[in-house]
């Protein structure tokens, strides 16, 4: 079960069953202050479930202290100890809220790129997400990516939308020709790339526009994909793994490609963002050639095509905005099967990722064999970022599915890019 829950508001009750009358046994709890994430729990739920006061003692006890502070920044001075279970009123709007206040009423234009193959049910689920954004200024291009039929083409052409949505398509299968698709038809400044299988917060397009706004040095801005559900067992380990954010959590950063060193952008992990939500200035994707067509979904390579991306934003001295209040709810994979064809997809788009970095920069592999030693640690230690967070417990052959990708990925990028080669020249 996921649940969204503002402190302004007050702390719910958080019941023992699902709205099917199934038992929930535990729960992601996405906390907000005044609608801003500052944190995201696994609960236990036991017996009749948990009243407000237990839930409230849970989040006090996990993470009490980061939401008294943002308590305190929006102006509530009686929050010493516990929290406002009834909720919280302040005498003037939030500084947060303020600068999302001026953000939407930027002048600023951005571009939704909606790419897509073979989801029309994902389709419509997102475009619902993206009609209730609060910035107004926002037009979204449905990028239909080698189409098996004509049902994402007419259910675009014939729905009534707020916001203005265009069909393209784009006939090369792979994710990468997708969004490149997508910045060749952008026409405006900001491009922002979500995925078929995710929903936006309402605030999504507003805090990203706000990054660009309150930041104009900053090239790429990423944010927060939290599970949109976690009803499977599959769903709950792919959380547990790290989702999408990869351990980042809910502390902005701000990444300067000048200052990190040339080394920090070929070890993203935790991760700098994800593809499932990044946003860029068009210029910036346009200097650096686009997405590598050898990488990404659709692709033998089967990822990476986002690592790369942004790796490339920071090695080019760029800077990328960690935002969590710019946050997306992603649905994971429902089955074990499905999630074990992912774990593999995750590492051979890792090894493709950095396939490419030696295709496109040779004296690079120096800086990787240097790496080496952290990454053997990482992968295949007991005590790395990721290793710490997933526990003993975990299932060895997810991570064994993992690491057999780890050592086709290079092979399958450079087959492919060999292939487009050839092709080129045909």
């Amino acid at each position: 079960m996921v649940v969204d829950i503002d402190i302004a508001d007050g702390v719910p009750d958080l019941p023992a069953v699902d709205d099917k009358g199934k038992r929930i046994g535990g729960a992601f709890v996405l906390v907000r202050v005044f609608t801003e994430p500052v944190a995201g729990l696994w609960v236990a739920v036991t017996g009749a479930g948990l009243s407000r006061q237990e839930l409230g003692r849970v989040v006090e006890s996990e993470v009490g202290d980061r939401v008294r502070a943002r308590l305190r920044a929006a102006g509530c001075l009686d929050v010493a100890a516990g929290l406002p279970l009834e909720g919280a009123n302040v005498p003037t709007r939030p500084a947060w809220l303020v600068g999302r206040d001026a953000a939407e009423a930027s002048a600023m234009n951005l571009t939704i790129a909606l790419c897509t193959r073979g989801r029309p049910d994902g389709v419509r689920r997102c475009l619902a997400s993206l009609q209730e954004q609060t910035y107004p200024r926002i037009t979204v291009l449905v990028i239909d990516n080698a189409p098996t039929d004509d049902q994402v083409r007419k259910f675009v052409e014939t729905a009534h939308f707020k916001v203005p949505v265009h069909y393209v398509v784009e006939p090369t299968p792979g994710l990468s020709y997708a969004r490149n698709r997508a910045v060749e038809s952008c026409q405006t400044e900001l491009i922002a790339f979500i995925d078929d299988d995710e929903v936006a917060c309402p605030y999504w397009a507003a805090e990203v526009v706000r990054a660009f706004v309150e930041d104009p040095g900053v090239d790429c801005v990423t944010g927060v994909v939290t599970p949109s559900e976690l009803k499977t067992a599959a769903q709950q380990l792919f959380e547990r793994y790290g989702g999408h954010s990869k351990g980042r959590g809910f502390q902005p950063v701000t990444f300067d490609g000048r200052q990190l060193g040339k080394s920090a952008p070929l070890f993203p992990l935790p991760a700098f963002g994800a593809g499932a939500n990044m946003s860029f200035r068009v210029s910036v994707i346009r200097d650096l050639g686009g997405f590598d067509t050898a990488l990404g979904a659709g692709t033998p390579s089967l990822g990476g095509e986002d690592t790369e991306i942004l790796s490339n934003v920071l090695l080019s001295g760029r800077r990328i905005a960690y935002r969590p209040a710019a946050l997306v709810r992603h649905c994971h994979r429902a089955t074990y099967e499905l999630l074990r064809v992912q774990f593999y997809g995750v590492g051979a788009g890792l090894t493709a990722f950095y396939a490419a970095v030696v295709s496109r920069h040779p004296m690079y592999v120096f800086r990787l064999v240097a790496l080496a030693p952290r990454a053997f640690r990482e992968v295949f230690g007991s005590h790395g970022d990721r290793a710490g967070s997933i526990g003993d417990s975990f299932p060895p052959d997810l991570l064994a599915a993992n690491r057999r990708g780890m050592t086709r990925g290079p092979m399958a990028y450079w087959r492919t890019r060999m292939r487009q080669h050839l092709q080129q020249k045909i």
